[in-house]
């Protein structure tokens, strides 16, 4: 994956990455709790729409897949990198 540069974002115990890749954007949490790393299956024509993906991906990933519960409110604050 080539990246010049991306957008981060932290969601209860996940780092959240867009990043680019040629040009499309990827979409992938950074679980440091559980010790994994996804890659969403999508690519994305912008940044903008995998950041909009991003929140149900995360709450997904937290609430079904270990059947943690939910600490934070629904935002996201990106940050540019």
């Amino acid at each position: 994956m080539t990246s010049a540069h991306g957008f981060k974002a932290k969601y209860d115990y996940l780092e959240i990455l867009v990043e680019r890749d040629g040009d499309q954007w990827i979409l992938t949490l950074d679980d440091r709790k559980h010790d994994e790393r996804l890659t969403h299956e999508l690519r994305f024509n912008s940044a903008e729409q995998a950041q909009k993906e991003a929140l149900p991906f995360a709450e997904n990933h937290i609430s079904v897949r270990h059947n943690d519960t939910l600490l934070q409110s629904r935002r996201v604050a990106w940050t540019e990198y």
